[in-house]
């Protein structure tokens, strides 16, 4: 799927899809602000469909309860200012340092300037250098957890909380993947196919030893127990015993 379809998907859940903007939910939004209720209003952040407001109601979730800072990681902030944008990703890295999720939120806002700009790189080697930083971190990160078993535990003590039966404002997307950055597995794909090819002509001048380092680079993602993703260093062109070597 092309990068100019992928720019008019919600990043955060396919679910938005299925539901509507609900009065409900303004109402909830204006009840969680008179009461400084953060949860209730990271509950509404994640359902609204006006990305800006999202983003503004889950800003005052985290002034009330910084430890709600994953919130950051599942509303839609790319359309934000480039320096609350950067200020909010900065946050969300240095509470969860080991996550690849900032880097992939940093690469898909990069990705929606260039198809608004109408400038989109054909190859890899003509991404910005702020692109494949962001790729090369979230490749060498230990997991990629998009924060759905946090969202749903709280999305379960609002809905009691409030009394809340509304079906479309307790829907969420059981597919891990919908937590994620919706240009996750295009970005992942592209940078890893250059890890591979970058691989490839290193062999060629010789450098076997540069070679095999850069083929252990690209990944695939594994489901954990917990609900978050653990990166996996493998290659593609790795046998299946193989894969189980690389790791250990």
């Amino acid at each position: 799927m092309s990068p100019s379809v992928l720019v008019s998907w919600h990043p955060c859940y396919f679910s938005w899809l299925l539901r509507y903007r609900e009065p409900g939910l303004e109402a909830l939004a204006q009840r969680a602000e008179q009461k400084q209720d953060a949860e209730a209003l990271v509950f509404v952040a994640v359902r609204d469909w006006d990305a800006s407001e999202g983003a503004r109601l889950a800003q005052e979730a985290v002034r009330l309860d910084p430890n709600l800072v994953w919130v950051y990681g599942i509303v839609y902030i790319c359309p934000t200012k480039p320096s609350e944008r950067d200020q909010r990703i900065q946050k969300l890295e240095q509470w969860d340092p080991q996550n690849a999720l900032p880097c992939f939120i940093i690469a898909e806002c990069l990705d929606i300037d260039e198809v608004v700009r109408e400038k989109i790189p054909k190859r890899v080697e003509d991404e910005t250098p702020a692109w494949r930083t962001a790729l090369a971190a979230a490749f060498q990160s230990p997991k990629l957890d998009g924060y759905q078993g946090r969202l749903k535990e709280l999305d379960r003590r609002v809905l009691v909380r409030y009394g809340i039966e509304n079906p479309y404002h307790a829907l969420v997307c059981e597919n891990p993947w919908c937590s994620l950055p919706s240009y996750t597995a295009w970005d992942s794909s592209r940078y890893a196919n250059f890890l591979l090819e970058s691989g490839d002509m290193l062999e060629a001048r010789g450098d076997r030893k540069g070679a095999a380092l850069i083929r252990i680079w690209p990944c695939f993602f594994e489901l954990s127990h917990d609900g978050s993703f653990l990166l996996l260093l493998t290659s593609s062109r790795h046998r299946p015993g193989e894969a189980n070597q690389s790791q250990g």
